[in-house]
């Protein structure tokens, strides 16, 4: 712990001149709320944020959606990737994955939980079947809005995020799946031949609420590709992906980020990856500090999601090379600090940003965020300080809170106060609890 924290504080001595300004958060290791609670308790962390996946529909993944509430409380705000498996955007414009959307976002209205929400994602690279034509994604990804006004959300529950890979990368004869060739369009390939980049895929201003990219330093598993730090990929020359993400206006947000612990002269050989892994964080905590220090610097990005899962099992699976993403790994008991320090000097300023768009106001509890509805926001102080002066004891005013949500629940039928209560009780009640 001591190196940890002398690690801290040569970090702020180092970027003593930096004004960061972003909001961090990791995703779960083995997309349960069970890795996301064990991180926070071993480490002493609160996530403001928490990312989980639910590509795969069934009853116990749409379980794990009502849980969130229940378990990491409304407080939070969830990024959320949902996307239609093995439908193509066409297939989704058609109405065909109607029925997931709408029971999707009707957990998120029941709940009121908070979602970024990420549905077809990296369609600018040809390996998913919505990335097929642009139009169709285009009129696909309306659709879905539609839909998610018609349950009754707003961007009080809902921000979309449209979340495109660092490279524009489409299938080359149009037809996207894992095993396609794949075209790389560079700037400079555009102009030759007009091919698809994440431009072509917008579907406008009025549906999307932040724009995201994904990015991973993958190393020499799949192709020898070269060390690369993270400004180095997303200002590559050949795509300038930064700048044109950049022009369209929105805030920034990195959707998925990692890097392999992986370095050494040669070509790839798979007993030295697994004995530099063993032995090795260097080259990881190196990484992560140029990812904090560009992050710091370009001040477009709202946040950013660090992808903490490692597919290789401690790189025993070669298949997958070096894939060994996790920054806080509790099965291999790894720990590669500089993600703890990415996160403590994440900016409040930044939750507070990313709270107004969702028109919310922030309370800090500690590392706790309260995440109050700026239309609550009267009621939640007035009631506040009546329990304050009234009832003063803390226990006192949970059993309080408690019986005001008791007779809310015994209603048969709830009023929009009753609601706008029942939002304040629930945010009084994570305030005091």
């Amino acid at each position: 712990m001591l190196i940890r924290f002398f690690v801290a504080f040569l970090f702020s001595f180092l970027f003593s001149g930096t004004t960061y300004a972003y909001v961090f958060w990791v995703k779960s290791f083995d997309n349960t709320i069970r890795n996301i609670e064990m991180i926070e308790q071993r480490y002493d962390l609160h996530f403001p944020m928490v990312w989980l996946i639910f590509d795969t529909r069934n009853e116990r993944e749409q379980q794990k959606i009502t849980d969130l509430a229940q378990k990491l409380w409304r407080s939070r705000i969830y990024h959320l990737s949902f996307s239609p498996e093995h439908y193509s955007a066409w297939e989704v414009a058609e109405g065909l994955y109607d029925h997931e959307y709408r029971s999707f976002f009707a957990i998120i209205k029941e709940y009121d939980l908070k979602v970024v929400f990420r549905t077809m994602h990296e369609m600018n690279s040809g390996w998913f079947p919505w990335s097929d034509d642009t139009d169709s994604f285009k009129r696909a990804w309306k659709h879905i809005h539609r839909i998610s006004r018609e349950v009754g959300l707003d961007q009080k529950n809902i921000l979309f995020t449209m979340s495109s890979n660092h490279r524009d990368m489409p299938a080359e004869y149009g037809k996207p799946s894992q095993q396609a060739p794949l075209v790389e369009c560079t700037i400079e390939h555009k102009k030759q031949t007009n091919c698809s980049t994440f431009e072509n895929y917008y579907p406008g201003d009025e549906y999307v609420d932040l724009v995201g990219v994904t990015f991973y330093n993958r190393w020499k598993w799949n192709s020898d590709r070269k060390w690369l730090m993270p400004d180095s990929i997303l200002n590559d020359p050949d795509w300038e992906t930064l700048t044109r993400l950049k022009s369209l206006g929105k805030p920034l947000f990195i959707d998925e980020v990692a890097t392999t612990a992986i370095w050494y002269e040669g070509m790839y050989d798979q007993q030295k990856s697994q004995e530099m892994y063993t032995r090795a964080k260097d080259k990881k905590n190196e990484w992560l500090s140029a990812l904090a220090q560009f992050i710091a610097e370009e001040e477009a990005f709202l946040g950013m999601l660090y992808f903490n899962t490692d597919y290789t099992d401690g790189l025993a699976g070669w298949h997958v090379g070096e894939a060994d993403w996790a920054a806080i790994n509790l099965n291999q008991g790894k720990l590669y600090t500089w993600i703890y320090d990415l996160f403590e000097h994440s900016k409040r300023n930044s939750h507070r940003k990313l709270a107004a768009l969702f028109h919310h106001k922030i309370l800090w509890k500690g590392q706790k965020a309260i995440m109050i509805r700026n239309d609550d926001y009267a009621l939640f102080l007035r009631l506040r300080n009546i329990l304050e002066i009234k009832v003063k004891k803390k226990k006192l005013i949970l059993a309080v809170l408690e019986q005001i949500q008791g007779k809310l629940y015994k209603k048969e039928t709830h009023t929009p106060n009753d609601k706008k209560l029942q939002r304040v009780i629930f945010s009084l009640y994570e305030l005091y609890e």
